[in-house]
Order: structure tokens, then sequence, then C-alpha cells
């Protein structure tokens, strides 16, 4: 997204990175794209698992989006083309204010085929990676976020089962789109753009929707409203007195070690430190380095 062929100044790339602890974010990632972001053009910031419609606010959240005419929703792992930002742009050029599109039948897919990703025709009926919305969208998916009667209204309105979790969301924002006109993108792209817009990627599992986050967890995550609860999913890095590196899962009290699979329940979880109560009984402070690492401390 960042080598698109449109004006580096006319758009911006807001980015939410989730399922990473904030050692490896700032040892790993942000060393890869802090030039872009020196350069005005990129919002990285680390966040903890949400609902599908939270995970996707989060890349804006805090930021003055007051001076955008559109957004464009940015699937990680799908592949896009240099000319998909002209192109959206373009489309909108010839349609009435406040609209918003999508691209409803993709031509192309990313699928394993004996193991090899491998692109193959398709006719999939497309929704969340290509959907494009202005402003007063936006405002209702703020809305949406937090108030449950009027995600259940929408949800009414439209025919959208909540219980399709990590769907849902997606149609919840389609639903919003709809009030002033959704638009086809597909047929003006085959025309102006001589390659295919946007590939969707069927050769990896999805993290919500193919089974990496455990299902009643899942559902948790999506029918929480807000960002203050306790129903989010986080990663931490905890440095052991045998100078290893453990990655521990916490999912609002619980937690679960990736190295050892033991689990146990968080006592506490604060701006400088965590404590966990393993399921043997013993208990370990960890405290947070400048690093973003959490060492534990010696009993």
């Amino acid at each position: 997204m960042m080598d698109l062929d449109y004006p580096p100044e006319l758009y911006h790339v807001f980015v939410a990175a989730k399922g990473i602890s904030e050692f490896h974010f700032r040892a790993f990632l942000l060393p890869l794209v802090q030039h872009f972001i020196d350069a005005g053009r990129l919002t990285l910031r680390r966040c903890p698992n949400r609902g599908q419609l939270s995970n996707l606010l989060d890349t804006v959240r805090g930021c003055d989006t007051s001076g955008f005419d559109l957004f464009c929703k940015i699937d990680d792992d799908d592949i896009y083309s240099r000319l998909y930002l002209r192109t959206v742009n373009a489309f909108f050029d010839t349609l009435p204010p406040g609209s918003s599109c999508v691209y409803k039948h993709l031509p192309w897919v990313l699928r394993r085929v004996d193991a090899v990703p491998h692109p193959c025709r398709s006719s999939l009926r497309c929704c969340g990676p290509t959907q494009v919305w202005p402003q007063h969208v936006m405002a209702q998916m703020w809305r949406g976020e937090t108030d449950a009667d009027f995600r259940r209204e929408v949800n009414l309105r439209f025919g959208i089962d909540s219980a399709d979790v990590s769907f849902s969301e997606d149609r919840f924002i389609l639903g919003l789109m709809g009030e002033r006109g959704v638009r086809d993108i597909g047929p003006f792209a085959r025309r102006y753009a001589t390659t295919p817009l946007v590939t969707v990627q069927f050769s990896n599992r999805s993290v919500m929707r193919g089974g990496l986050v455990d299902p009643k967890w899942r559902r948790s995550l999506c029918d929480s409203t807000g960002v203050g609860d306790e129903t989010v999913e986080d990663v931490v890095s905890v440095l052991r007195s045998s100078g290893d590196v453990e990655t521990i899962l916490l999912r609002g009290k619980q937690s679960l070690s990736l190295k050892t699979h033991a689990v146990g329940e968080v006592l506490e979880n604060a701006e400088t430190g965590l404590t966990i109560r393993w399921q043997h009984g013993l208990s370990e402070e960890f405290s947070l380095t400048n690093n973003g690492m959490y060492e534990l401390q010696k009993t």
C-alpha cells in the first residue's frame, strides 16, 4: 500500500498491529516502516485484538480523519493492484455524493493447491476487503461500536445474523454504506485497470475467521461494545531468569503460555507490570521494561 500509483500526499495508511507483543513490535516491525512514519505517510500503532468492528476502528482511533473524503478497508493478507486508489478515485468521480462502493464479484483468488499458493479464477461475492465509504458512514461506525441497540437495529433492518461472528461486522458496515447507495466497482475496474484490482487470499488461515482464535472467545470479542472492558486479547513477551523469551497470550483475566501451554489467571495487568497465578499455584510478577519486554522479578 505504500507504493501505489497515486500521489503520496493524497492518501495516508493507518494500521493497527494485532497479535504481536510490544517488544517484538518495537524490535522487528517498527524498524521496517519507520521511514514511512517519519515521512508522515503511515500511522502504525500496536493494539490488543478486539471484535472485528473495533479492530477496524483501532486503525484511526484518536486520529484526526476529518480531512479525508474516503476510507478504504484494506485486508492485510490480500493483494491490491498499484492502481487500486487511482481506480477507486476515478470511480467515485462518477458517483453521486455520499455513495460507497464494493467489488461484488472478484475474478481472482489465491488458493493453496498441493501446498503451493496458486491464482484461481473465481466469481467470489466479495464484501470486506473492497469496502470504500465516505465520512458519514465512518460516523455511524463509531456509533455502532458502543451502541448495542443501534447495532441490533441495523442488523434487523438488513437481515444480518449477528451469530455469524467475524462476518456480520462487514455486513453491518455494508448496511451503513447502503443508506445512500452502494455501487459495484467491478465493471468499471475491468475497463479502467489492466491488472486485477484485488486478489483475495485463501492460501492461508484468517486469524478471526479461520479458527486461529478460540470460537467462544471470538464470540465474546465480537459481542463486546466499547474498548474499556476486559474482552480483549493481547500478547506479551516475558524474559525469564534463564534468558529465555516466552510469549504469553492474555484473554481478559485468562493467560496461556505459548511455550509450556500452562494456563493461569491474570491477577494484575497495570501499566508498569503484570502478575499471573498459574494453574499449579505459583504466582509470578513481571515488570515492564523500556523496550516493551516484561522481566520476571525474583521472589
